[in-house]
């Protein structure tokens, strides 16, 4: 569906809408005003992203509130960028991402998608991205990596440190479609709540970022960035989030592990320890889990460094396929309290990491780097040699018809890869396929001349399809076979997309299938 309408809705109501909506759908929503910062936080755990109010009026019974979905899908590299371009000195989105008034950022190509939508016109620009970025998404596409929340709010943080909040102030109401705002003075602004904003500020910003002026009798106390990042770290636009404890419980922590496990995260730890910070953020998965959806060496490295008991970390529950937050402390120092982040520093601990890190400094890195490079070299070449010598014999083995013991020596088989834990995802994508052969295609399934099978891109046997075809998630193969050989091959890789709507995947498929009937 492309627009659900509700009123006053359910939390499971909001949920169920989510599901029904395809991917760029909005949902619209009439609540009670005295019901609306409770609809936004629901909202935004689901999963929702642009939520904003575009028709509020001071004197309405009720208020529209809209709220697109899109953050679902893995994040890869395009090579795109965003400038924000309203009056603020900073945007905060829906998925943790902090923009910088008029500065470049880099994005990956599910946010550019999230930043086309309707609520960001006018208030983001979007350049166009790298053409061989984008060829590679077919292909081999490059997962992205370039974004560091930590870094971006510290950099905020050093700007405003000096400065002190205007105040001659006047209330004001935010409709989105930003989580929150930081204002040239550091005023945090929260979507759907009216702010005490500058007074100088006002005209910009309702000029450049929909404010609405208010007036009110109520006394409204600002809240200013420079000081809650003193007080609670780069959390502070992000208390709202629920967590969950990720702590390791290795008695005796092995420093040795921060010569193997560090070489991008050291500068940080060494950061910490010098600017006596409490904790670093790092936005990711881990590269291990098969079901990230935006896989980080640096959250990979942090995480086996948990495992070593040099570290400590506290998650953000994931909602709405969200890119996870992670907070990370030095052993024992970070742990959750009345649903709360609590701090407890561990000296001894700071002191054994910075003596390491001292002491092992940089040529470590560089001997252990030598011997990563020296070792990929020596495989490269032993797997060209294999390759050059054995070609004729894998082909031979690695025949599909005989791989999966087809039973028509003339067929088309439709192959389905997906990941060995069973994901939405793929369950969906089997679901269309299962649903489009056992129909319009149900005569040639039952002759056997299309036949469909499940490949689980984990098993090692699978392994050379997946090179071959060049597959990185779950993905649709069409593969068409005439006395047992093999004579063209279909390879949607970016099917996985239309999994949540059911026409678009089985419509592609159909179309790929009816090319090789005709042919």
């Amino acid at each position: 569906m492309k627009e659900i309408q509700l009123t006053r809705p359910s939390e499971y109501e909001l949920d169920d809408a989510y599901r029904q909506l395809s991917k760029g759908g909005n949902v619209l929503i009439e609540v009670d005003p005295h019901d609306l910062i409770t609809i936004l936080q629901k909202l935004e755990v689901i999963g929702f992203v642009g939520i904003e109010m575009p028709y509020f009026t001071l004197e309405g019974k009720w208020v529209t509130v809209s709220g697109f979905k899109g953050k679902h899908g893995p994040c890869f590299n395009t090579g795109m960028k965003a400038i924000y371009k309203g009056s603020a000195l900073a945007a905060f989105d829906d998925d943790n991402h902090l923009l910088p008034k008029g500065k470049e950022s880099a994005i990956c190509e599910k946010t550019g998608i999230i930043y086309k939508f309707s609520p960001y016109h006018g208030l983001i620009s979007i350049s166009e991205g790298s053409e061989e970025l984008i060829e590679k998404l077919r292909s081999a596409p490059v997962k992205f990596d370039l974004y560091s929340l930590d870094d971006e709010l510290n950099i905020l943080h050093d700007e405003l440190k000096n400065i002190v909040g205007e105040k001659d102030r006047v209330a004001a109401f935010y409709p989105g479609p930003f989580k929150s705002l930081i204002l040239t003075d550091g005023t945090i602004i929260n979507r759907g709540e009216v702010n005490s904003v500058p007074k100088s500020e006002l005209e910009d910003l309702v000029k450049s970022d929909r404010f609405i002026k208010i007036k009110t009798d109520t006394d409204i106390t600002p809240v200013f960035f420079q000081e809650e990042y003193l007080r609670i770290g780069p959390r502070c636009l992000q208390r709202d989030q629920k967590v969950v404890h990720k702590g390791t419980s290795v008695q005796e922590s092995n420093l040795n592990e921060l010569d193997y496990h560090s070489m991008k995260l050291a500068p940080r730890l060494m950061g910490m320890i010098e600017k006596d910070r409490k904790y670093f953020i790092l936005t990711g998965s881990d590269p291990t889990d098969e079901m990230g959806c935006c896989p980080s060496d640096e959250v990979g490295e942090a995480n086996r460094l948990v495992e070593a008991g040099v570290l400590s970390s506290i998650s953000q529950e994931v909602y709405g396929n969200a890119c996870p937050v992670s907070y990370y402390a030095f052993k024992d120092e970070i742990f959750v309290h009345e649903e709360d982040i609590q701090f407890k520093k561990n000296q001894e601990i700071r002191r054994k990491v910075y003596k390491h890190l001292k002491k092992s400094g940089q040529p470590k890195y560089k001997s252990f780097l030598k011997w990563i490079l020296l070792g990929f070299v020596f495989a490269s070449l032993v797997f060209a040699i294999l390759k050059m010598t054995n070609n004729s014999s894998l082909n031979e083995h690695y025949s599909l018809y005989k791989q999966l013991s087809v039973n028509n020596d003339d067929a088309i088989l439709v192959l389905l890869f997906h990941n060995r834990v069973r994901c939405t995802m793929c369950l969906n994508m089997e679901e269309h396929v299962q649903y489009l052969l056992s129909g319009e295609y149900a005569e040639l399934v039952e002759d056997k001349l299309i036949q469909f099978y499940l490949m689980d891109m984990n098993k090692p046997e699978n392994k050379h399809l997946i090179d071959r075809f060049g597959l990185y998630t779950a993905s649709v193969v069409i593969v068409k076979l005439m006395d047992k050989e093999e004579q063209d091959t279909i390879i949607l890789r970016d099917i996985w997309k239309h999994h949540e709507d059911g026409l678009t995947f089985r419509e592609s498929v159909s179309k790929e299938l009816d090319v090789l009937l005709i042919e």
